[in-house]
């Protein structure tokens, strides 16, 4: 509507939708944010499941040809990979994890080894998955299982 000066003023009832619309739109936003990280939390656990599936593959095939096998780790991004024991595998004495901070962190992800494996990664067998990362998984006799970082972390 316009005034005696031809200036544009909002009725209330226009001002109440204009308010009503922005709270829509944000409301919205919020929504859309929390159903990303959702996705991008529950993609990142299943990016953890099939990684360690490759990588106790992959200590099969050493233990079985006794031979060493390299493999490029990418993901999950800014997870750190490491062995766990006792409590962390329930029914088993080591377990190979993956966990977005480190040991005992909520989001462990982790699949159940009957071997000793050695990590040899930055921190007290830990290797962080932070770019890709270059491994080699060996066996000797009457030695564990050992996963080499290549590659040294910055």
């Amino acid at each position: 509507m316009k005034n005696k000066k031809g200036a544009t003023t909002l009725l209330p009832e226009e001002t109440l939708k204009i308010i009503l619309a922005i709270i829509c739109i944000i409301l919205l936003l919020i929504l859309s944010a929390k159903l990303f990280s959702i996705f991008i939390a529950k993609t990142k656990t299943e990016q953890a499941k099939a990684t360690l599936e490759i990588i106790t593959g992959k200590i099969e095939q050493v233990k079985k040809d006794n031979a060493p096998v390299s493999l490029i780790i990418n993901s999950p991004k800014d997870y750190h990979l490491f062995l766990a024991e006792g409590k962390y595998c329930k029914t088993a004495k080591y377990c190979l994890c993956f966990a977005p901070k480190e040991r005992g962190t909520e989001g462990m992800i982790c699949k159940i080894t009957e071997d000793f494996i050695r990590i040899n990664g930055l921190n007290d067998g830990d290797i962080r998955i932070d770019k890709s990362k270059s491994v080699t998984i060996t066996k000797t006799t009457n030695e564990p299982i050992i996963i080499d970082l290549i590659e040294p972390q910055d």
